[in-house]
């Protein structure tokens, strides 16, 4: 049942690989999981794993992105990161998404000096990484 709900569809424009396509059916009854059994997780997840953290890991961890809009946002939440630890990170993806206009590009190119210098400090991001995101939404536009 996790297995069917790490590959479904999520509700930002994930859609799941097409590898039927590309290679042809592919049927291994041997390796299939049944509902019984538990899936294993990575061995960075543990029992003391913050629940954002093993969410994250569960329904989004390596699952093929192809909305524009959810690649922006991975950028910015991983650009952001730097110097702070993912789960941090993911428990401030609401402030994130509120700050850079729901992850809409066309708009975060148009931020003022004055807005950027608010995200920075409302979201305790360096000045020149938050200007940095805005102008490079530029090069996209």
């Amino acid at each position: 049942m996790q297995a069917q709900r790490k590959f479904q569809i999520a509700h930002y424009g994930r859609t799941p690989a097409k590898i039927e396509e590309l290679a042809g059916s592919i049927e291994c009854p041997d390796i299939a999981m049944s509902a019984s059994q538990e899936e294993k997780k990575c061995s960075f997840i543990t029992l003391s794993s913050d629940p954002v953290y093993v969410a994250y890991h569960d329904e989004e961890w390596g699952v093929p992105v192809h909305d524009d809009r959810m690649l922006f946002e991975l950028l910015v939440l991983t650009g952001a990161q730097v110097g702070m630890d993912w789960t941090t990170i993911l428990k401030k993806r609401n402030e994130f998404r509120v700050a850079f206009a729901e992850f809409d590009a066309e708009s975060v190119s148009k931020f003022t000096e004055k807005q950027m210098v608010s995200i920075s400090v409302e979201l305790k991001l360096d000045f020149g990484r938050v200007r940095g995101i805005s102008l490079s939404t530029l090069k996209q536009n």
